[in-house]
């Protein structure tokens, strides 16, 4: 490149200065602009991808993490057992038998070893090891206090992280409880090792990093504790403990305050600059935050504004020497003869065109000069380094040559704005075909230089290898797609499963019907007939096998009822919920003829639903409150409801038998009884029904009682909706 300006004569008037200076404080300007521009439009596009690197790996973790305890609960159920386990453990520990012993040692070593837990004991009612596989365990506090709630909720309950001096120093425990269902308060521990499986599925990290770590926290109090081994800073694990007053700053301080997800800027423990993202972990109190140093972040953002300074400066240092050499001349003009002024500006722009040179050659990114016709007219050896070629091999060639077909024809839009000058400059991610046949990623700015005619002269182009960039964006989009896969085939795999159990249970109740209407048949007619050949306890029996055969037909006309349940399309309207309920408790005058009740009907909200269904809820309710008064002299029965938070909620209150609190979770479980067949028919069935019906509305449904003085069940529903009267919508 060489630059040219007009000499002036001897006698150049001085007022020729002002323009000049004039002319080079705009273009300087200009310049300033120019590279402000190309670097700020860099540096947001440069931010907004590191951002979304950050926020899918905190994304990944906090999956990984969920699904690596899902996964270790799900097998911790497995020990839960049935009847026969109950049985063996039950006669282990009332008689001390040494074959029992070894048969449950044998059984649980084989489950610890085949899902890589450290331990398993079994702890009786009083907190005591009774039985203990694999490596020593300590009972703590918190195994203890898990260990009364798994057994009270009748379900598998896992610790939080915490630390236990089972041998000096003090490691880090998670504990999964399990109750050994059918025996007297006996749980089953499992205690995995945090530094097996999920420590390291923490810190590992997708990409080589000097200072990047994946941290995992919770809340503590007005504490932030973080539970993993951190990468600059050794035994911190459930030990470094920062205030949340920090949350404008720390990373870790805001993921628990604010939870869910998000990035920031701030510092880190070591109160380093970082750039952070974090990810609330599902089922648990537990976030996680993915963080890079700043420095580390943005190096590749400040090599790049050095490049875009260099290049101003070099720009505005040209045109100020050109500047200085003229009025310099022009001042002295009366002391040196033309030839000497003339060759002094000659040896500046020679040394001016040699730093122009040196900083073309030596810059870290590409860059090349491309005529109109797409030709390189000048490149330096970096773009040579990204494309393969040498210089000769490019100058030989046009930039089309070398172009994907699939980016060129955009490449071509941005040059005809620019000749048009609708656009000063442009920016795109862009493939080449490198000289061996293989595919380049680069990031391209583009401008275009003027003559002094005002017709275009040359595209000034910078190029940037960014095919790491591109192939890591590729694997994060890899690990997401693995993932929605293995959703996708779980999802196929259980509604598989969910339809041969469907199927199975329709097929097995049709086939019970006939021999169960036999049984019943028979035995009335050998009632009937023989009657007088039977003494009394024969004619009782033969009654009993009647009486069980039409249970077990009720039982399997229930099972079909909470099949249909579940595979039923619903048609969802506006309800008008007080004129349905007075048509059901109609519907149920038999039920109480000749009893006392009082039933209280308050004004009810309107609802979203379908109402077949929904009268069977309502049927469902209201016959179990006249079931369960009929112990009562005089009966109160009451239904209720009120909109709130955007739902409509109801309730069913009486003042019968009531329930346990402590079996509450058990209510609404298919078959599940908490009084007996003598006290009150039924099959366990009904309750099941009503969750299903409710829960496919998208509604909730509990219960609230006390042995011996009624219960309150409640159910929700969404509220009505606008212009929906008469209007309805399949839903399934």
């Amino acid at each position: 490149m060489s630059f040219f300006i007009p000499l002036p004569t001897a006698r150049a008037p001085r007022r020729t200065v002002y323009p000049i200076v004039l002319l080079f404080s705009a273009l300087a300007l200009v310049i300033v602009l120019l590279g402000w521009g190309i670097y700020a439009q860099q540096a947001h596009r440069f931010r907004e991808q590191e951002n979304a690197k950050l926020t899918a790996i905190a994304e990944l973790k906090a999956h990984q993490i969920g699904n690596w305890l899902a996964e270790r609960a799900s097998n911790a159920d497995v020990l839960q057992g049935g009847d026969l386990q109950a049985e063996v453990l039950n006669h282990w520990l009332a008689t001390g038998d040494a074959a029992a012993q070894k048969k449950i040692e044998d059984h649980f070593s084989s489950f610890v070893k085949a899902y890589h837990y450290q331990s398993l004991v079994l702890l009786d009612a009083q907190g005591a090891i009774r039985l203990q596989v694999g490596e020593p365990h300590l009972v703590t506090e918190e195994l203890r206090h898990a260990a009364e709630r798994a057994w009270r909720e009748k379900r598998v309950v896992m610790t939080d992280l915490y630390l236990a001096d089972l041998q000096p120093p003090e490691h880090t425990h998670l504990d999964f409880v399990v109750p050994a269902i059918g025996t007297n308060g006996i749980v089953l521990a499992l205690r995995a090792n945090p530094n097996q499986f999920l420590y390291p599925l923490i810190q590992s990290w997708p990409i080589p990093s000097a200072s990047a770590e994946t941290v995992l926290v919770r809340r503590d109090g007005d504490q932030v504790v973080f539970l993993n081994e951190l990468r600059h800073r050794q035994g911190a694990a459930l030990k470094l403990q920062l205030p949340l007053s920090m949350a404008g700053t720390l990373p870790a301080a805001r993921a628990v305050s604010a939870g869910g997800h998000g990035t920031m800027e701030g510092q880190d423990y070591r109160q380093a600059p970082v750039i952070a993202a974090y990810h609330d972990v599902p089922g648990t109190g537990w976030s996680v935050i993915a963080k890079v140093d700043r420095d580390e972040l943005l190096m590749p953002l400040r090599d790049y504004a050095l490049v875009i300074v260099v290049a101003v400066l070099v720009a505005i240092a040209a045109a100020a020497m050109g500047m200085f050499y003229f009025v310099r001349r022009n001042e002295e003009a009366h002391r040196f003869a033309l030839q000497d002024i003339r060759l002094q500006d000659m040896e500046a722009l020679r040394e001016s065109e040699e730093r122009f040179r040196a900083t073309f050659e030596q810059a870290a990114v590409g860059i090349a000069h491309v005529a109109p016709d797409g030709h390189w007219t000048r490149v330096n050896q970096r773009l040579c380094d990204i494309l393969g070629y040498t210089t000769d091999e490019l100058l030989q060639r046009t930039f089309q040559d070398i172009t994907h077909p699939d980016d060129l024809e955009a490449d071509r839009d941005f040059e005809r704005q620019m000749l048009a000058r609708e656009i000063s400059h442009y920016a795109m991610e862009k493939r080449y075909f490198r000289k061996d046949g293989s595919i380049v990623w680069t990031d391209l700015t583009v401008s275009l230089v003027w003559d002094a005619a005002g017709g275009p002269k040359y595209f000034i182009w910078v190029v940037e290898d960014i095919s790491q960039r591109k192939a890591i964006q590729d694997e994060l989009d890899d690990y997401r797609e693995q993932l929605e896969k293995r959703v996708e085939e779980r999802t196929v795999q259980l509604q598989a499963a969910y339809t041969d159990l469907e199927s199975f249970s329709y097929s097995v109740s049709h086939d019970l019907r006939a021999p169960l209407r036999a049984i019943d048949g028979f035995s009335a007619i050998l009632l009937e007939d023989y009657a007088p050949r039977l003494d009394d306890e024969g004619k009782r029996l033969f009654r009993v096998v009647g009486d069980n055969a039409r249970k077990m037909g009720q039982l399997i006309d229930d099972i079909l009822a909470f099949s249909r349940a579940g595979r039923i399309e619903l048609l969802v309207t506006n309800l008008d919920m007080n004129a349905l309920a007075q048509e059901v408790w109609q519907e149920l005058e038999s039920q109480r003829a000749g009893r006392s009740v009082e039933f209280r009907l308050a004004a009810l909200p309107t609802a979203y639903g379908d109402p077949a269904a929904i009268r069977q809820v309502l049927q469902n309710f209201l016959a179990n409150a006249l079931k369960f008064t009929r112990g009562r002299e005089s009966a109160l029965i009451e239904l209720g409801g009120r909109q709130d938070s955007g739902e409509s909620i109801f309730y069913v209150r009486d003042n019968g038998a009531g329930f346990d609190m402590d079996y509450v979770n058990r209510l609404f479980g298919l078959f599940q009884r908490l009084h007996g067949m003598d006290e009150f028919e039924g099959t366990g069935v009904g309750l099941a029904i009503v969750k299903r019906f409710v829960a496919k509305h998208g509604g909730r449904v509990w219960a609230e009682g006390k042995l011996g003085e009624g219960a309150t069940f409640w159910f929700t529903l969404p509220p009505a909706k606008s212009g929906a009267i008469n209007k309805e919508t399949a839903i399934g």
